[in-house]
């Protein structure tokens, strides 16, 4: 969540509100039905963003499974050029995400850059990349790198 709260319940039992910054990080498997109700912050404001990401074929009836992680669970890493980077998922300078046992290996990072600054990770052999620029502060440069696939495998 950008800004605003989520008030969510799903069919394995997990209820609970997540607000600016926290994350949940569901794995559908074999089936979960979930419900969510959206509200405006105090500010009126209310954002965010909902990936999906297709697991493997033999992947598909596996377990359900919920993670519901609150902002202070995730860890940062600040740089010396004052970049800071959420690692929801995956890694960033040995620091690992702060959701695990994930199927499908996915990267997922929150990066704030200051002007002028520029960020790059190296690629996985299963690199999939997706930029969103949430808020404009400067030129954020568009597209995958060369080389990257839209889809895993093409």
């Amino acid at each position: 969540m950008l800004a605003g709260e989520v008030d969510h319940r799903d069919s394995i039992g997990n209820a609970g509100m997540i607000g600016a910054g926290d994350v949940q990080w569901m794995t559908a498997g074999g089936g979960i039905m979930h419900e969510e109700m959206p509200r405006p912050g105090a500010d009126g404001r209310m954002g965010g963003f909902q990936l999906w990401v297709n697991l493997p074929a033999e992947l598909k009836m596996t377990k359900p499974r919920y993670q519901d992680l609150s902002a202070a669970q995730i860890p940062e890493v600040r740089r010396v050029d004052g970049t800071v980077i959420r690692v929801v998922a995956g890694e960033v300078d040995g620091v690992a995400g702060a959701v695990t046992e994930i199927y499908a290996e996915p990267e997922y990072l929150d990066v704030s850059l200051p002007a002028g600054v520029s960020f790059s990770q190296p690629d996985t052999a299963r690199a999939l990349r997706l930029r969103v620029r949430v808020r404009r502060r400067g030129p954020v440069r568009r597209g995958l790198r060369p080389g990257v696939s839209r889809r895993p495998g093409r």
